[in-house]
């Protein structure tokens, strides 16, 4: 009797969970009652976004320990309209020493060549420079040198990021024009990071006084870009592949064909697209009946993450495949 009857809050709790759902409407007008609450306190100044959020993520916890189950409850919480967030670069002393020796180029590189020439001049130097900013100012100048420097860095790899997505959007986006493209950015990544993001919803990035960009959209654009150049690939061995359900290729060393693949130095050929397709299907009968296979290619690219692999177009000895196949299935009934 007492297990039953400490089961019924539990079970009510359980009921409440699924028919109680907190919505955007909910919260939009008010419409929930408070159980409890707490206060996530933050210092003054700017703090990193990992410690707001174990500071907040441990307010959220506590307040879940002292929910009793006969309440269903979810955690929310109150922001002021605008939060506002901000990458930035920390001043170092050891940086100042950079900055006060030039204050427009902070963090040159210096060569041994260059060394033995500033060693050699450094007490004429020392006669005639400008006298230098405390320590405290001239790390701050360097810090802000850096960041500006980043800043129009990021602005421009954005902005071929987002020249990418308006091509993509305008026609088919190959792997050769976006390729050509992502060559004019000063940080590939950032521009590739761009374009992975363009699907989502639509943020402001600011740069200070420089100006500002925006990510996302919700724009519509293939995540994959293929090659308009094909590989016409003859007497392929098959192994099973690691990741996605794709096939690794073995190709024949004197197919021209294939020489012509290996030079792009991709490592382990996989060829990869979606299971139901009849190309995959047959690949998998030739794996099972180790067969060769006679099939045409082209190279495929993720454009967000540079991923690279070879979807099938064609195969040419399907019916010798299913023939193979067909083969071995008899042997198998016969047995």
């Amino acid at each position: 009797m007492k297990k039953n009857s400490e089961s019924k809050p539990r079970k009510k709790y359980l009921r409440n969970s699924r028919m109680r759902k907190l919505d955007l409407k909910c919260l939009q007008t008010n419409r929930f009652g408070v159980v409890s609450s707490t206060d996530a306190t933050f210092p003054g100044h700017a703090i990193t976004l990992a410690s707001a959020i174990q500071q907040l993520n441990q307010a959220g916890a506590d307040l879940k320990r002292v929910c009793p189950q006969t309440a269903y409850g979810e955690v929310i919480i109150e922001l002021p309209a605008r939060c506002k967030l901000k990458l930035v670069v920390p001043a170092t002393d050891q940086g100042s020493l950079d900055v006060a020796r030039n204050p427009e180029h902070p963090v040159d590189a210096v060569t041994h060549e260059d060394q033995t020439s500033k060693d050699s001049d450094q007490v004429e130097l020392s006669n005639h420079r400008e006298p230098s900013l405390p320590i405290a100012e001239s790390s701050l100048a360097e810090a802000q040198k850096i960041a500006e420097c980043a800043s129009k860095i990021s602005m421009a790899a954005v902005d071929v990021g987002n020249q990418l997505v308006d091509q993509a959007e305008a026609s088919s986006l190959t792997l050769e024009d976006a390729v050509a493209k992502l060559a004019e950015s000063p940080d590939e990544k950032v521009s590739r990071n761009s374009y992975g993001r363009s699907g989502g919803q639509a943020q402001t990035i600011r740069y200070s006084a420089l100006g500002e960009r925006t990510l996302g959209g919700n724009h519509i654009v293939a995540a994959d870009a293929l090659s308009t150049d094909t590989y016409s690939l003859a007497g392929c061995h098959l192994i099973q592949g690691g990741r996605n359900g794709g096939y690794i290729l073995e190709g024949n060393s004197q197919d021209p064909e294939w020489i012509r693949l290996s030079h792009l130095q991709l490592g382990e050929i996989e060829v990869v697209d979606d299971k139901d397709t009849r190309e995959m299907e047959l690949l998998g009968y030739a794996l099972t009946s180790s067969h060769t296979v006679d099939i045409d290619v082209c190279l495929a690219e993720k454009i967000r993450s540079k991923r690279r692999w070879l979807k099938p177009l064609a195969i040419h000895n399907r019916s010798e495949i299913i023939a193979r196949t067909r083969d071995r299935l008899d042997l198998l009934e016969e047995d």
